[in-house]
């Protein structure tokens, strides 16, 4: 994920132009510049994703434009991020709301990039292997998938039937938010 670009937008929304003098927020006001932002976060957040699928894979990524679009706008529980920023931002929501949207999109699109990259390849036999953080903050459900490697076609399955392509790909917000797992993709299976 791009950490600079996300750090940056948090500092905006503290202390910089989304913030007047006083304090307050002012994002209304500014809501296209915001959304601006939050798009060139998920644009390098879709690059870094390709590039990584790219060395997983030993080819030079393509950038294609239509897949890099359907990716960013993808809806998740039928909204858009675009959408869920203007509800935060209609109802108030804090910096961590904000955020949260930014670090989940930007997770989701840097982990689509690299299934999308794989997909598009055209290499046979490919797996892709789920994996976490390994610390105490990955939820129960991601920990049981933890290192299981599948056939690229295959999907990840929690212990209660949840089924995602890749880390971010769920049915349910609940286990998408705050989601830090990764995929990687192979051209054999991890033994």
């Amino acid at each position: 994920m791009p950490f600079d670009e996300l750090n940056a937008l948090r500092q905006s929304l503290v202390y910089g132009q989304y913030t007047d003098d006083d304090g307050k927020r002012r994002y209304v006001d500014t809501y296209a510049d915001l959304e601006d932002e939050f798009e060139d976060i998920l644009i390098m957040s879709y690059i870094l994703g390709s590039r990584a699928a790219g060395e997983m894979l030993g080819i030079e990524p393509p950038m294609d434009a239509s897949t890099l679009d359907k990716v960013i706008n993808k809806k998740v529980a039928g909204k858009t991020w675009r959408e869920r920023l203007r509800e935060q931002l209609d109802n108030g929501g804090t910096v961590e709301d904000i955020m949260r949207i930014a670090e989940t999109e930007s997770h989701r699109d840097t982990n689509e990039a690299i299934y999308e990259v794989a997909k598009g390849s055209g290499i046979q036999n490919l797996y892709k292997t789920w994996e976490t953080m390994e610390d105490d903050r990955v939820r129960e459900a991601h920990e049981e998938i933890q290192g299981q490697t599948v056939p690229f076609e295959d999907v990840f399955v929690t212990w209660d039937g949840h089924e995602a392509r890749f880390p971010g790909d769920f049915d349910t917000a609940e286990l998408n938010v705050n989601c830090r797992c990764f995929l990687s993709v192979s051209l054999a299976q991890a033994t």
